[in-house]
C-alpha cells in the first residue's frame, strides 16, 4: 500500500523564543499534526461491490494524525525521540473496509543552516586551524 498525504504540522514551543527557531529554556519541541491524502492498494484481491468482481489494485481516502516529540542535540542536528500515528483508510475487503493503523518511529534530523550560520562555522574552525580566510568568505560576512 502506497501513502500520500500532506497537511498541518503544530508545534508547541516553551520559553523564550529565538529567531532559529529554538527557544532558549528547553530543548525539546513537542508536536502534533494531522495530514489527508489517498491510500493506492496494489498486488492484492479488493472487492468491487458494484461489479461483483475482484480488482488488483483500489485507491480511498487517507487520513494520518500524530504526536510527536523533538528533541535539541546540536544546533543542526534533533532527535525526534518519538512519533506516534493513528492512520485510516477505505479500502475495499470484506470486513468492513476500514483498514487502522498505528506507527511509532523515531529518527535523525540536520537542520538546514543560514548562510550566515555557515560563514561563523568556517570562520571557527579556521580559528582552530589558525588559518586564515580567504577575501570572499570575509566579503560575504560582511555582506549579510
Amino acid at each position: 500500500m502506497l501513502m500520500v498525504t500532506g497537511g498541518m504540522r503544530i508545534n508547541f514551543r516553551m520559553g523564550h523564543q529565538r529567531t532559529d527557531g529554538w527557544d532558549t529554556y528547553h530543548r525539546v519541541k513537542p508536536f502534533a499534526q494531522g495530514l489527508v491524502g489517498f491510500a493506492h492498494g496494489f498486488d492484492g484481491a479488493f472487492p468491487n461491490k458494484s461489479t461483483g468482481f475482484i480488482q488488483s489494485s483500489a485507491s480511498s481516502v487517507a487520513v494520518l494524525v500524530g504526536i510527536g516529540l523533538d528533541v535539541k542535540y546540536r544546533r543542526h542536528l534533533s532527535f525526534r525521540a518519538i512519533q506516534a500515528d493513528y492512520g485510516y483508510t477505505r479500502l475495499p475487503n470484506l470486513a468492513g473496509n476500514d483498514q487502522n493503523l498505528l506507527r511509532i518511529s523515531c529518527t535523525a534530523a540536520h537542520t538546514e543552516a543560514h548562510a550566515w550560520q555557515l560563514i561563523e562555522v568556517m570562520e571557527r574552525l579556521a580559528k582552530r586551524l589558525n588559518m586564515e580566510l580567504e577575501k570572499p568568505v570575509k566579503d560575504a560576512r560582511l555582506a549579510l
